[in-house]
């Protein structure tokens, strides 16, 4: 069973940022190297710090759920495709990346369509999928 991470933006006035910084999980990474780790959300507005650990270290995925609630905006819906491209492109395989939604807090469709419009081979996108 995975430990999974909240990580990146909150919405909670009394959580503490300096907690939700995923580069304190390479650590914890590094000492357990068994331990199977997910970082929830891409810590999203520090995504390519949440990908430099999960490259770095096998033991290590991200899920890109619950990034806003509700849709997506089409801009963010465009920073975000945009985003997951750059880090896939950086490391090279997309096989560290989950798909997620959060629903019923997130949208499906909102989720589904970054996928369809991610500029990957099919393969690839099957394996954020399954």
């Amino acid at each position: 069973m995975p430990a999974m991470f909240h990580s990146g933006d909150t919405y909670s006035p009394t959580d503490r940022i300096k907690y939700l910084y995923p580069i304190h999980i390479d650590d914890l990474a590094v000492d357990f190297p068994e331990l199977k780790i997910v970082i929830c959300h891409v810590a999203n507005r520090w995504i390519k710090d949440c990908m430099e650990v999960t490259y770095k270290n096998k033991n290590v995925h991200a899920d890109f759920s619950g990034l806003v609630l509700g849709n997506f905006s089409e801009k963010f819906e465009k920073f975000m495709k945009t985003e997951l491209e750059q880090i896939i492109t950086y490391a090279g395989n997309p096989k560290y990346l989950l798909y997620g939604t959060d629903w019923p807090n997130s949208s499906m469709s909102s989720y589904l369509n970054i996928m369809k419009n991610l500029d990957l081979p099919d393969d690839k996108k099957e394996i954020i999928l399954w």
